[in-house]
């Protein structure tokens, strides 16, 4: 997938680690905030990685088939905001801490690309920091280990499947020496980059190019389609 040989199980690690950080610095009020991921505050998206990586892979399976119909992103949606109402923000955080810093991670959060995986991290760490008015910056490797892999990203852990959005674009990030593809052009940092290719509707406003409108339709006919919940019976 990636044009480099990166480490995303370390990339993983490393996220995990610094999304602690800054849990740690965060009053009572700032849970409450309200984030990127629409409908979600950070409570909700903190219960979101306990969640992934306490439940183990059968009982996720059980739950997806017989409760969700197998539609992910409502599953996780339900589940993540239920967890996170449900425990307080102290407890929330010895629970983050205590699986995400596991030596030996579990849960469903540990099956599929880890690429991926390390992609959901990056982006939910935006979600919090942004609207707080705390955005953060990745080092430079990890700029391009998560630009490597998004366009390549097809959604097999729930993320959106961002490899059929770019096909027959040219995208360029402006912040660092990365580009990739031929056609319509989409430039932007490599935060709104990331963040646009999946869903987040501030950051698409922020790219320039051609290829933005083209971008844009995809997303509206694609994604919210593929990520809106079903009735289940």
């Amino acid at each position: 997938m990636a044009t480099q040989n990166y480490d995303y199980r370390q990339l993983v690690r490393a996220e995990l680690l610094d999304l602690s950080h800054f849990l740690h610095t965060l009053n009572k009020a700032e849970w409450e905030e309200p984030t990127l991921c629409e409908g979600w505050r950070v409570r909700h998206i903190v219960g979101h990685f306990v969640v992934g990586y306490s439940l183990p892979l059968p009982k996720v399976l059980w739950i997806l088939a017989f409760q969700y119909h197998f539609n992910l992103p409502r599953a996780a949606h339900e589940i993540s905001t239920r967890y996170g109402e449900e425990h307080s923000p102290e407890k929330l955080l010895t629970e983050f801490d205590r699986w995400t810093q596991a030596k030996k991670h579990t849960g469903m959060a540990t099956i599929g690309p880890m690429e991926e995986h390390f992609l959901d991290h990056v982006i939910h760490h935006w979600d919090i920091t942004i609207p707080m008015g705390r955005p953060r910056q990745l080092p430079p490797e990890r700029k391009l280990a998560a630009l490597d892999a998004i366009v390549e990203t097809a959604g097999k852990t729930g993320i959106a499947p961002v490899r059929r959005f770019v096909k027959g674009l040219s995208i360029k990030a402006t912040d660092i020496d990365w580009q990739w593809g031929e056609g319509s052009e989409i430039k932007g940092e490599t935060q709104n980059l990331i963040l646009a290719l999946t869903g987040r509707r501030e950051p698409l406003e922020k790219l320039e190019g051609a290829g933005v409108e083209i971008l844009r339709q995809r997303l509206a006919t694609e994604w919210w389609k593929q990520a809106a919940p079903v009735t289940v019976s």
